[in-house]
């Protein structure tokens, strides 16, 4: 009797539950703030719908059992119209339960994520999200870590989901391993869209990661196939595997700065996945670690990435390695992959005094390597544990070591080498229109306004940096000065230019005593100035520098473009011309055919970041056709601290330029380079400068790209490297035909006049 009594009670339960989601449908489904006490009320086989709406600040608790044969759906009525935002959080409990169509967008989060498998201290089991999207979830510093989705427990799926505009650190996604039920998880990961998560400048910017080194031992069986990376370039390691047993298959890396990191775990298997760069900077393809892994049939394209960044990069490991350093790569089979105009593929890759433990067991055989260009494949120590046999080469591949056949390959051709374009192959590999949510676009930021505004005065100037919108060009149109009393604050794209007809340059000035810089970059900025010339000393003071960045917390990149600028009289207690403040990080800072005179601190300062964590301030630093004149500090302080290497930048040329009188004093360095990755030096003149310490002083690692080259030096300082054999093959010093500008005659850098003029070859090493 109990029995029956029970099975008329759950009959009525669900017919009450049936005709409640059809009243829910016909009146546009129920509010969102009533979700959480419906999914607690909801029996197996109930949907849920939600009506279309905006909420803020919203902590949904779905937590409820369903059953495979009739799980609890809840989604939105509309898909995509029901809008997220604030301080909101998902957090899923329970079994078999499917929630779809929800947008989480422009929120704010401390360091709590937004969507998490787990409620309370009960984690998710045979779950599914699917058809979401979450755009643009970030703290204000892109530094506070934040996952935007913490996948625990058993069989879940996500599915045919969009993540688009991640600035701040932590992942996109992270598949925790953290506790028993979290293991053997069978997970899919499948069909969805990463998009636009840009560099971070410091550790913490995977996009998505299996695993963390404390488990990496532990099988995880998760199924992540099928994905589309796009523009995905946060740090190195784009997808992260640090678990064992897992299958990543049939995925597209798109542009992507880094790469498919076998960071630790063992017995992962990968396949059929294409790495297309495009020929950008630091694509890369994947990254071996650990031991018992498969890749094969994947297709490596126009890469241009090296050492980690490299289309393949097998590392060295650490004699009996600690959990989280580099185990010995072991019993790895590399087979039936095709590379294709990749500019680096390396055995041994990170051998240095720790990294002695050398691949050991390991096939490369059967793959193609194809290259309309002279290209190397790198060995970079002992290769007697690593077996290559019937790779195939086209003539441009220089390669002696046995194992690599001379074959006549073609591209494109009815039986040739296929180069993917657009994205993804109709045949071979998934498209991305197949992926993300069916409802969602990543919007096209490159639409700007590009009107002129024209200023005669200063109060014309800072009415129209005010009401000026993204791209709009603001045009100084008479040869004054433009003396305002507060900073031009700059949180768009904007470009500063006088007007072509004017023979002499518009004058950026204090009207009286300001304690702040003239410029201020906020974010969102992105500056370009052409012609305009900036003056310190006023009657009241001198302002702290020309340019600064903004002193709060920065999420993302700035870029700054300066030609044809006169910067001068910053000359009291360490005034700078362009100083960064901590946090902020530039895609590019840039100045040509620019002067810098009478500065008594360092011209131009990145270096904010102290904390040796591996952060900087400028991922890329140009220095051209420029003349640094009486400069008391350094010309140029660009700084990297620590020994992190999960990031590409900073890099750094300079060319054509001059140094006149520039930081003398007692162990200063005319230019100082910490932890630079890639510095150029060439074509420039250096007189009486550094001369009671370094000229020039890179302290930057063994692997970077480094080289000064036909340069003068005239009665100057040291040279002073880390590794003095990095340098290039010609410096140049005591040019008895140079002669320094004067005080009114500045006469920038021409490389028609510098290069190798009269000079005399100098030894490797130091210049005294």
């Amino acid at each position: 009797m109990k029995k029956l009594l029970r099975i008329i009670i759950t009959v009525f339960a669900v017919l009450g539950m049936t005709a409640y989601v059809s009243c829910a449908q016909k009146s546009e489904g129920i509010d969102l703030m009533q979700l959480n006490k419906a999914v607690a009320n909801a029996e197996p086989g109930a949907t849920l719908v939600v009506k279309k709406g905006e909420w803020s600040d919203v902590a949904l608790k779905l937590k409820a059992k369903g059953t495979a044969e009739a799980p609890i759906t809840i989604k939105a009525h509309t898909p995509g119209a029901v809008i997220i935002s604030g301080e909101s959080t998902l957090k899923i409990g329970g079994e078999h339960l499917i929630i779809e169509g929800f947008y989480f967008k422009d929120g704010f989060l401390g360091k709590t994520p937004v969507i998490t498998f787990k409620e309370g201290g009960q984690v998710a089991k045979h779950c599914r999200l699917t058809n979401c999207a979450i755009e643009n979830y970030n703290p204000e510093d892109r530094f506070v870590k934040t996952d935007w989705i913490q996948l625990y427990g058993q069989n879940n799926q996500i599915d045919h989901c969009s993540f688009n505009s991640k600035y701040s650190a932590g992942l996109m996604l992270a598949v925790k391993l953290s506790n028993e039920e979290s293991r053997n998880t069978n997970h899919k990961i499948e069909y969805n869209h990463f998009a636009n998560r840009p560099r971070l400048g410091s550790n913490g910017g995977e996009t998505v990661r299996i695993g963390t080194s404390t488990y990496s031992l532990d099988p995880a069986k998760v199924n992540f196939t099928n994905n589309y990376f796009e523009h995905c370039s946060g740090e190195v390691e784009i997808l992260s595997v640090k678990a064992t047993d897992n299958v990543i298959s049939g995925n597209v890396f798109y542009e992507c700065e880094g790469v498919l990191a076998l960071r630790h775990g063992n017995n992962n298997i990968v396949s059929d996945n294409a790495f297309i760069g495009n020929n950008k900077p630091n694509t890369g393809g994947i990254r071996v670690i650990n031991a018992g892994h498969t890749i094969k049939n994947n297709h490596f394209q126009e890469l241009t990435g090296f050492r980690f960044w490299s289309a393949l990069a097998v590392m060295n490991g650490v004699p009996n390695s600690a959990i989280n350093r580099y185990h010995q790569v072991k019993n790895v089979t590399i087979e039936d992959n095709t590379f294709i105009n990749c500019d680096n593929i390396g055995f041994g890759v990170g051998t240095d005094g720790e990294r002695t433990a050398l691949p050991e067991n390991v096939s490369f055989s059967n793959n193609v390597i194809y290259n309309n260009k002279p290209q190397e494949i790198h060995f970079l120590d002992d290769m007697s544990g690593i077996t290559f046999a019937d790779n195939k080469v086209n003539e441009n591949i220089l390669v002696e070591k046995s194992g690599f056949d001379l074959k006549t390959l073609k591209i494109n051709n009815e039986n040739g080498l296929k180069v993917i374009r657009n994205g993804a192959s109709s045949a071979n590999f998934i498209a991305k229109t197949e992926c993300g949510a069916t409802w969602f676009a990543v919007a096209d930021q490159s639409s700007t306004s590009k009107a002129t505004h024209q200023v005669n005065n200063t109060d014309d100037l800072m009415a129209a940096v005010a009401r000026a919108n993204c791209g709009d060009v603001i045009v100084f149109t008479n040869a004054q000065t433009y003396a305002i009393t507060s900073p031009l604050l700059i949180s768009k794209k904007l470009t500063l230019r006088k007007a072509r007809d004017l023979t002499q340059a518009p004058l950026l000035q204090y009207k009286e005593n300001i304690t702040q810089p003239l410029v201020i970059i906020a974010e969102g900025g992105d500056l370009t100035i052409d012609g305009i010339h900036f003056a310190g000393l006023t009657e009241g003071g001198i302002p702290p520098c020309a340019i600064r960045t903004q002193t709060t917390p920065f999420l993302s990149q700035f870029n700054l473009r300066v030609n044809d600028a006169h910067f001068y009289d910053f000359n009291a207690g360490g005034r700078t011309v362009f100083s960064a403040t901590p946090t902020a990080i530039a895609d590019t800072v840039m100045f040509t055919n620019c002067r810098f005179s009478n500065v008594s601190g360092i011209a131009i300062n990145l270096k904010a970041e102290k904390d040796d964590v591996g952060r900087y301030n400028a991922e890329n630093v140009i220095v051209k056709n420029c003349l640094f004149y009486d400069v008391m500090g350094a010309a140029i302080d660009l700084y990297r601290g620590g020994n992190d290497e999960s990031t590409s930048g900073p890099k750094l040329i300079i060319d054509q330029c001059t140094f006149y009188n520039v930081e003398n004093r007692e162990l200063g360095s005319s230019i100082n380079l910490t932890g630079v990755q890639e510095a150029r030096i060439s074509n420039s003149i250096f007189s009486e400068s550094g001369k009671s310490g370094r000229v020039i002083r890179m302290e930057s690692p063994r692997w970077a790209k480094v080289s000064i080259d036909y340069c003068d030096f005239y009665n100057v300082g040291r040279i002073e490297t880390f590794y003095d054999n990095r340098l290039g093959q010609h410096i140049w010093k005591d040019n008895p035909e140079f002669k320094a500008p004067s005080a009114h005659d500045f006469s920038l850098a021409n490389s028609s006049t510098l290069q190798n003029k009269s000079c005399k070859g100098e030894a490797l090493g130091y210049l005294e």
